[in-house]
């Protein structure tokens, strides 16, 4: 662990760190106040052809069978512009140093430092990791602030919807762990994030198409968005333990291998 490189990170990304979970926040709002506008109308679009099976994919269940206003807040956390800003971190912050600095000929600079490639590698991931902390508790903050500024026709159970921070965290630590696993094994930048954001599309399409076609629902599962169920997971029957133990299997063992490959790949001259 090197602090000055983990300070280097941090004044790179800060501004990505501060400013998306403000965005998140500000959506989370906004959603609340919108949806606290139609709760006798909402549920008559749920169960239309469209929306029904695609809901079903955001949410793991359909949201018409637990109208409730703490069903309805899920939809915050499932929605595909806080998908959106949560991928940006690590596609942007995991792909910096380990194939950034290769693609930009800074790498063998970088590595001349009385450091080893794995603090190196490790310190990077500090700040990813904590940037994830704020990105997976904005939306739940925002949701917090939305119903004490816009209440609505009753209660909801914040309890249920704090444990959704952990689902959203264990995915993002495993997009993350995915990202710096291709990022040390490809040699452009543009070509890591588009595989890591690939399989990412392929995975909300695989579950969307499940929700139509059983027959290949079975592929859904290597997809980390099938282990990302906000709906379900605010259930009192519903065992979280099986999809963050899944999440937290897969980032944390293309973890290791990225750190491997890191710190054994080839290194071209400036």
């Amino acid at each position: 662990m090197s602090v000055a490189v983990a300070v280097r990170t941090w004044r790179d990304s800060w501004r990505l760190v501060v400013l998306l979970p403000l965005a998140i926040v500000v959506f989370e709002l906004l959603l609340v106040r919108a949806l606290g506008e139609m709760p006798a109308e909402a549920a008559a679009w749920l169960d239309r052809p469209f929306f029904k099976p695609f809901l079903r994919m955001l949410l793991g269940a359909d949201l018409a069978e637990s109208f409730t206003a703490t069903g309805l807040m899920t939809l915050g956390f499932a929605h595909p512009f806080l998908f959106a800003v949560t991928w940006i971190v690590p596609l942007t912050i995991c792909t910096r140093v380990t194939v950034g600095e290769m693609e930009r000929g800074t790498a063998d600079l970088l590595l001349t430092l009385p450091l080893s490639r794995a603090a190196i590698y490790i310190s990077t991931s500090v700040i990813w990791a904590l940037a994830g902390l704020a990105l997976c508790a904005a939306p739940f903050l925002g949701v917090w602030l939305g119903l004490r500024l816009f209440p609505l026709w009753e209660p909801v159970d914040l309890g249920r919807l704090r444990i959704l921070i952990v689902n959203l965290l264990a995915l993002y630590l495993s997009i993350g762990g995915v990202t710096m696993l291709v990022g040390s094994i490809v040699s452009r930048r543009g070509a890591a994030i588009a595989v890591v954001l690939t399989g990412l599309l392929a995975s909300f399409l695989l579950n969307y198409l499940a929700t139509l076609w059983a027959a290949i629902e079975w592929l859904a599962m290597f997809g980390p968005l099938h282990y990302y169920k906000p709906l379900q997971c605010i259930r009192p029957d519903h065992s979280l333990s099986q999809d963050v133990a899944a999440l937290a299997t897969v980032g944390l063992l293309a973890y290791l291998g990225g750190l491997w490959r890191f710190c054994h790949r080839d290194v071209p001259a400036a």
